[in-house]
């Protein structure tokens, strides 16, 4: 495989987006990458071919961040073009809102994705991205899916043994099935729910998180009340970096 990338970025500095209690880069800019390889296998050669565009920005007046990506690939045999994907991704984080010694922020995140003659033993799911958080089905699969989830988080001024503390609430909702017709004419299934967020920044442990859910639209094997807690692991920005050349994964 081999691959060319076009990369800019710079870096802008705030607060309380990822992370608690400590100054956060916040990279804009934007890439564009372009990947080329040659797959020799028993089944036949063929050529993988993949575009992927990103942009990240500040809106104007700092009213908030947004992120936008999108990306075409898959493999050519025989002038046919298969184990394809389309995707694409919308994300934005508002400014951070002073509510008298509350501080608030929303986060709003949309993807797409739709295969392109996959294998049957390929199928997108709604639980192993956490699509919809806490739900984890082996009968909401397929070949196409989108996914929007919402999130409203208080981060409190007050700590409880040194922990920062931050309350959120969110709502997600995932549409998925086959690649056969539109979209909006698949499952629905949806998620709602509150949580509560535990974090020292000086501790080698990642953040402790508990969460109330509900499921309204679930599959048999999801039930429509979940409770969980555990660590939640720092999600990072996406940086704009230039990377080895990989194949789109499809997931």
């Amino acid at each position: 495989m081999a691959g060319v990338t076009f990369s800019q970025r710079r870096y802008i500095q705030d607060q309380l987006i990822y992370s608690y209690g400590i100054t956060e880069d916040i990279p804009e800019g934007f890439k564009n990458e372009f990947i080329y390889g040659y797959d020799a296998n028993q089944y036949g050669d063929r050529h993988y071919l993949h575009f992927f565009t990103s942009n990240g920005n500040l809106l104007l007046s700092r009213k908030g961040y947004i992120y936008l990506s999108a990306g075409i690939g898959g493999y050519l045999k025989d002038r046919r073009f298969e184990e394809g994907q389309i995707q694409g991704n919308f994300e934005f984080i508002s400014k951070l809102v002073t509510a008298g010694r509350k501080r608030v922020r929303t986060f709003v995140n949309a993807n797409y994705t739709l295969g392109i003659r996959r294998y049957p033993i390929e199928e997108l799911t709604l639980g192993k991205m956490d699509h919809i958080r806490g739900f984890n089905s082996n009968e909401a699969v397929g070949k196409q899916r989108l996914n929007l989830k919402l999130e409203h988080v208080v981060f409190l001024p007050r700590q409880f043994y040194k922990f920062n503390m931050a309350i959120f609430g969110f709502a997600d909702m995932g549409i998925i099935g086959s690649n056969n017709k539109l979209i909006f004419k698949e499952n629905y299934y949806s998620g709602i729910g509150l949580g509560l967020r535990l974090h020292n920044e000086n501790l080698v442990f990642e953040t402790l998180r508990l969460r109330l859910a509900f499921y309204p639209f679930h599959p048999n094997d999801v039930s429509f009340f979940g409770f969980i807690l555990d660590e939640q692991s720092k999600r990072d920005f996406n940086s704009f970096e230039p990377v080895q050349p990989e194949p789109m994964r499809f997931r």
